[in-house]
């Protein structure tokens, strides 16, 4: 698959990331199954936060907590039932996010290397890694902002912001294109401008995946 992907991405020479995120998206789900109280749920086992609370040392088993009586089994929740529509809406408006955030970050690097007569900015390989640098590190400070943005307007609103310049942010990719073709260049001082504008409001639609 690496061989596909650098004999048909325009920045070839650059790794992808899909197996990086992959894992940490294996990992992250071993973890929480884990770990999570909600998931370690079982009808014949207390919970190990149920443990904890108790006292019970690790070395105790399951089975002595049940014999004594010192838990009560729980029953598991469906998915059937944990799918409640206020559930179903709120993974509906994520899983649209991340699948709009994901999909202009796999665009962007074509959208770079196009050439500006076809609405491109016709970047080279070096510039679109430096893009996509810049990019990252607006987005790291982005989100180092976000805890005091939602003390001050509360999550709701900071979802509806966040989720409202999504068109803004499309639309300034539009807009460098066309600035980039007019001055002949990619490197110009007002593409560079409104490059920075569009990773800024870019890493802002990010919010709504934490909102």
């Amino acid at each position: 698959m690496y061989r596909w992907w650098r004999h048909c991405h325009p920045c070839g020479d650059l790794r992808p990331d899909i197996y990086e995120g992959g894992w940490c998206c294996i990992l992250g789900a071993h973890q929480g199954t884990d770990r999570l109280a909600q998931t370690l749920q079982n009808p014949w086992r207390p919970t190990l936060c149920a443990r904890r609370r108790n006292g019970k040392g690790s070395g105790q088993s399951a089975d002595s907590d049940v014999a004594s009586g010192s838990s009560t089994p729980q029953r598991s929740v469906s998915y059937r039932e944990a799918l409640v529509p206020q559930a179903v809406h709120i993974l509906t408006s994520n899983f649209l996010s991340v699948f709009l955030g994901e999909m202009l970050f796999a665009l962007y690097p074509l959208f770079a290397f196009t050439s500006r007569s076809l609405g491109g900015l016709g970047a080279t390989p070096a510039q679109i890694g430096l893009h996509l640098s810049i990019r990252a590190a607006i987005h790291f400070a982005a989100m180092l902002c976000y805890p005091a943005l939602d003390r001050r307007w509360g999550t709701r609103k900071v979802y509806q912001w966040s989720t409202a310049v999504w068109p803004l942010s499309i639309a300034l990719l539009w807009l460098a294109g066309v600035t980039a073709k007019h001055y002949d260049d990619a490197d110009s001082p007002v593409v560079w401008t409104i490059l920075v504008i569009q990773f800024t409001v870019w890493s802002v639609t990010s919010f709504s995946w934490s909102a």
